[in-house]
């Protein structure tokens, strides 16, 4: 399973060893999450969750069709369906905005 502790931990500019020594690990573990070498235990995302203090499921990867969705303060408010196009440069709340213009327009 690819979680997404490291892109959550750059964010927030904390670094592997921070999280290791507050959980009582080492540094290479917190790697071994990021790579997929290994899969913490939910019980284990959740003290990591708490540590970059954020919602655990911001961790995991959301299926195909969902996404991460964040506000303008970069806020995650929850995983959300993907509207049907994607644009990679535009966040959700901006495709979320286009979607619906294009639905007043039809």
């Amino acid at each position: 399973m690819k979680l997404r502790i490291k892109e959550v931990q750059q964010k927030k500019e904390v670094k592997n060893v921070d999280i290791a020594n507050n959980l009582g690990m080492s540094p290479q573990m917190i790697a071994y999450y990021h790579t997929g070498d290994r899969t913490p235990t939910f019980a284990t995302l959740e003290k990591i969750a708490e540590y970059l203090q954020c919602n655990a499921l911001e961790l995991l990867t959301p299926p195909e069709g969902f996404t991460h969705f964040y506000d303008e303060q970069g806020r995650w408010l929850g995983i959300v369906r993907k509207y049907p196009y994607q644009d990679k440069e535009a966040d959700a709340l901006q495709q979320k905005e286009q979607y619906e213009q294009d639905k007043k327009e039809e």
